[in-house]
């Protein structure tokens, strides 16, 4: 009898033993299936609100931001300050039948002087204050008739030297002689190589071309 007592001891224990030890697993193997239920769950409510977040947005601030750093780079040379570099009257009288012509103009170019060399930061030399349009003066956008810092201009001029380094351009120079420009026309050697030049099409044709 004491024998059975025991064995029957023994087998209660060890199955006590085994369902001690499985009860942490259990509860283990359920946190595990709620956690990957509850990932679940957020990644279909996140593609369920996908474009209806809204981001709250400090409107002050951008506008703040929009008025300090872009206005100044895009922004139009005033009246005044395109008064400083109108051009001479001489000249105007001296080009004023070409000036006739449709699609024909006069721009003054400021020598540059070093006033459009970073974006950030504002160079307080006499010259570069009187010239406060973008560029100071020295660079000029054809398309935005206006002038602009160089990497925005259609033509520079440094070092008494004329550059063509805005963005998205590739600059050609010809030199026309000494002629009178009313006399030029479209048959004329330096205008018609610009007429028949074909500008290449492919990245790398172009970076060889420049």
């Amino acid at each position: 009898m004491k024998k059975t007592f025991l064995i029957l001891g023994v087998i209660l224990g060890s199955l006590i033993l085994v369902n001690a030890q499985a009860a942490p697993q259990r509860d283990k193997d359920k946190e595990e299936q709620q956690a990957r239920e509850a990932e679940y769950n957020r990644r279909v409510d996140a593609l369920r609100n996908v474009g209806k977040d809204r981001i709250i947005r400090d409107r002050y601030k951008d506008q703040k931001l929009f008025e300090d750093k872009v206005m100044p780079i895009y922004r139009d040379s005033t009246k005044e300050e395109l008064e400083l570099v109108a051009a001479e009257q001489e000249d105007l009288q001296k080009y004023s039948k070409f000036l006739t012509q449709k699609d024909t103009g006069i721009a003054k170019l400021i020598v540059d002087r070093g006033c459009d060399k970073n974006i950030e930061i504002i160079v307080s030399t006499n010259h570069c204050l009187k010239y406060s349009m973008p560029g100071a003066g020295s660079s000029y956008s054809f398309r935005l008739e206006d002038y602009q810092r160089r990497r925005f201009s259609d033509l520079s001029f440094s070092n008494n030297r004329f550059y063509a380094l805005g963005l998205l351009t590739q600059g050609i120079f010809v030199d026309i002689g000494d002629v009178p420009l009313e006399e030029i026309t479209m048959d004329s050697p330096s205008v018609k190589f610009l007429v028949d030049f074909e500008p290449p099409e492919e990245i790398n044709k172009v970076v060889e071309f420049n």
